[in-house]
């Protein structure tokens, strides 16, 4: 009883899978992910967790959020094409690619931080004090 109890301890025991499974139902109900992999957790003393995952993100969703294309149709359509018909060389080609490039990678790393937050705060009412959170592009 006691060596079983002092393993657990210097080993570490994960999340209930009931809890991983609402944690990645939550996240994967979000627009902006596509899916969740490679889930690891692990319960460090009473009040600290350890949550990793690799996530899948929607670049569409993402694309849309940066250039607020929600309809289509739609007045930021029109402006992009008006943007796009404006482009007359190859430099310019490459200049807005660049520049959205930026953008997405900006808005991808802005995404990243809300779901961390996310995951914090689901971990937060699960009551732990203390989470160490790894999400990385899957």
């Amino acid at each position: 009883m006691i060596l079983t109890k002092n393993a657990k301890a210097l080993v570490g025991e994960t999340l209930p899978v009931s809890t991983v499974e609402k944690l990645v139902f939550m996240l994967e109900e979000d627009d902006v992910i596509n899916s969740v992999h490679d889930v690891k957790t692990e319960v460090l003393g009473v009040d600290t967790v350890r949550f990793k995952a690799e996530i899948e993100f929607n670049a569409e969703a993402i694309t849309r959020k940066i250039k607020n294309l929600h309809e289509v149709p739609g007045p930021e359509s029109a402006k992009l094409l008006q943007d796009v018909n404006h482009i007359t060389s190859e430099i310019a080609v490459e200049d807005w690619l660049m520049k959205n490039n930026a953008m997405y990678q900006t808005a991808l790393s802005s995404e990243l931080q809300r779901v961390e937050t996310r995951v914090r705060g689901y971990l937060r009412e699960a009551n732990f004090k203390n989470f160490y959170v790894d999400l990385e592009l899957w």
